[in-house]
């Protein structure tokens, strides 16, 4: 079932009326030869939901929760080994089987390295969603929304996923398309939930064992059951261009992958030429200083930004790890004559750890304006702060940056030196060098 099939209000609370378990004693489908795993969560998996009531499983599974069955190889009639129903790897004779039964032509696996990007995709109840998946050097990273307008504007929910994944081989499925197996391991999942009722339900019956939901704040489900990881570990992947589609959640067979490939739901992959990582050392603001390490994957930047109780960047303060989306721009001259590139960024994620006790007691006070959501902030303990506005007078969600652009060096605008349209007039006295 997608999003559009059933209006996610009705979905969230159906699931928090059932409740949610912690134990899954359901039996598992035998593996397959080659451990494949699925893709990473998607918006419209939300309508997906399953979860336990009385140690009975309901109807639907809960928010961006997915599910996985293996495609059928197709079938040479002419071979004496069928291989319509198995998985497997190239080695030994099962080659000369594949090559036989021409199943699986010799080809290199597709690059799926990369931050791909679903924009805004409308449901057919008047909602809609959006999401970004980014993997690198084996780890994957997943940020989700889902609105209640058709405009990704109102938000009703979002999910950030971590973990690892592997691209498997090839194989065709019966309509004859190439696709890969992709395996993935979810090491973290946080869900966030928006609206007074929705929260108020939550902490009513304990949702996932928690009962400090808060609006828009992220909590911890990696071991709710309602979010079922082992039915998120096996997915098809076919890649088009720059376009990536998975496999359709709803079409899966007995071993847990599906056996078509979505038709309406793409991501599209954004290279840009600040791709690497590039690290600003101890850069020196009044009597502190900070740090900044920048991972730059497509369009999707990571940020950890540190900041010191004194100039020579010994003893930490506080720390901050922001991921946000950036589109770059038109170029310009600035009076000084440097060229620079316009950059529009938007934040989608912000975690931030207090490195003291002091501070920590400080931001933790009745009356700290920096005292927000359900959970204490704790010393070195990430905590998201998206939704806290106080923080994100400091770090805004959407930004405008000027950005110059050399091979071994990036240098951002100097936001103390802005005009009117909103974009630094000068640059940073200090850079970032390329690691």
């Amino acid at each position: 079932m997608k999003l559009a099939d059933l209006p996610w209000i009705a979905l969230l609370l159906a699931v928090l009326l059932t409740g949610c378990g912690s134990d899954n004693d359901s039996a598992e489908d035998p593996e397959p030869e080659v451990n494949f795993e699925n893709k990473p969560f998607q918006a419209e998996d939300m309508g997906d939901a399953m979860v336990r009531a009385n140690g009975q499983r309901v109807a639907h599974k809960p928010v961006f929760a997915t599910a996985g069955v293996m495609p059928s190889l197709s079938q040479d009639t002419s071979s004496s080994s069928p291989v319509s129903s198995r998985v497997t790897s190239l080695e030994g004779s099962l080659l000369v089987d594949l090559l036989s039964a021409k199943t699986l032509p010799l080809k290199l696996p597709p690059v799926i390295e990369g931050a791909w990007q679903q924009d805004c995709t409308q449901g057919k109840n008047g909602e809609s969603y959006n999401s970004r998946v980014i993997y690198q050097d084996g780890k994957v990273s997943l940020y989700a929304h889902n609105y209640s307008d058709a405009d990704c504007q109102d938000t009703l929910a979002r999910i950030q996923m971590s973990g690892r994944f592997t691209l498997g081989q090839a194989t065709q499925l019966e309509s004859g398309e190439q696709v890969n197996f992709l395996s993935q391991k979810i090491d973290t999942i946080k869900a966030a939930y928006y609206g007074e009722s929705v929260i108020e339900a939550s902490n009513d019956l304990g949702l996932c064992g928690i009962e400090e939901w808060s609006h828009g704040e992220l909590q911890n489900v990696t071991d709710c059951d309602a979010f079922d990881i082992n039915a998120m570990e096996k997915n098809i992947v076919k890649i088009i261009d720059q376009q990536l589609v998975y496999g359709d959640s709803q079409s899966r067979e007995l071993n847990g992958y599906p056996d078509r490939l979505e038709t309406d739901i793409s991501f599209y992959k954004a290279p840009t030429q600040l791709e690497g990582s590039w690290l600003q050392e101890c850069k020196v603001v009044g009597q502190s200083g900070q740090s900044r390490y920048l991972e730059v994957v497509g369009n999707s930047v990571q940020e950890h930004w540190t900041l010191f109780s004194d100039t020579s960047c010994d003893n930490k303060i506080l720390s901050q790890v922001n991921a946000y989306q950036m589109v770059l721009g038109n170029a310009r001259i600035l009076t000084s004559g440097e060229s620079v590139t316009e950059m529009h960024s938007v934040l989608f994620s912000s975690e931030m750890a207090l490195h003291s006790l002091e501070i920590t007691d400080y931001f933790n006070h009745p009356q700290s304006i920096l005292n927000c959501g359900s959970q204490p902030w704790q010393q070195d303990t990430f905590k998201d702060v998206l939704e806290c506005l106080d923080i994100q007078t400091a770090f805004p969600l959407s930004t405008q940056k000027i950005v110059s652009v050399a091979e071994s060096e990036i240098t951002f605008g100097d936001d103390n030196f802005k005009g009117v349209d909103g974009f630094s007039s000068q640059l940073e006295g200090q850079g970032f060098i390329r690691q």
